[in-house]
């Protein structure tokens, strides 16, 4: 996946791992620098059906497996600002509205 941001110095690619899925109800998953393993953190969306026709959705953004403590100490937290998840589920959104 294509990405950008200044916490990687710009412009980079990643890869991105399943960790959970069923099916109307969950998807998350590890992100990682493209060609690495997932250092730990992970993007879960929790879908809980409101009626026929809304769906309440969850956005976590987990870094609570990462031991990598040197990568801890470079970054600062919030890395994500709320408008890139607020991003993220307007493109989930999009993506379901067809």
């Amino acid at each position: 996946m294509n990405m950008s941001g200044p916490h990687l110095g710009g412009d980079y690619q990643t890869d991105n791992t399943v960790t959970g899925y069923d099916k109307n109800h969950l998807l998350a998953w590890q992100t990682a620098p493209a060609g690495t393993e997932p250092p730990g953190w992970e993007w879960v969306w929790d879908l809980k059906a409101e009626g026929s026709d809304a769906t309440a959705v969850t956005l976590t953004y987990d870094w609570g497996k990462v031991t990598d403590q040197d990568l801890l100490a470079k970054i600062g937290f919030p890395l994500v600002p709320a408008s890139a998840l607020e991003g993220s589920l307007g493109n989930l959104a999009s993506a379901v509205a067809g």
